[in-house]
């Protein structure tokens, strides 16, 4: 997976919740395996008052 993808596939999540804002702590991107952890939780600031509070994101 890479960056450009990653980026436009959050910045769509971002938008299609209502979000301001969208932060990931402790983001581990591993191209060669094409894989993503987060060791963090995702932490979420809404735009909308029923936005979620928790998005998991399986990549």
């Amino acid at each position: 997976m890479d960056m450009a993808f990653l980026r436009e596939l959050l910045q769509m999540l971002t938008l299609n919740l209502g979000l301001k804002e969208l932060e990931i702590s402790q983001l581990t991107l591993h191209p060669k395996s094409d894989s993503c952890t987060v060791s963090d939780p995702v932490m979420l600031k809404p735009g909308t008052s029923n936005a979620p509070k928790y998005v998991v994101l399986l990549l």
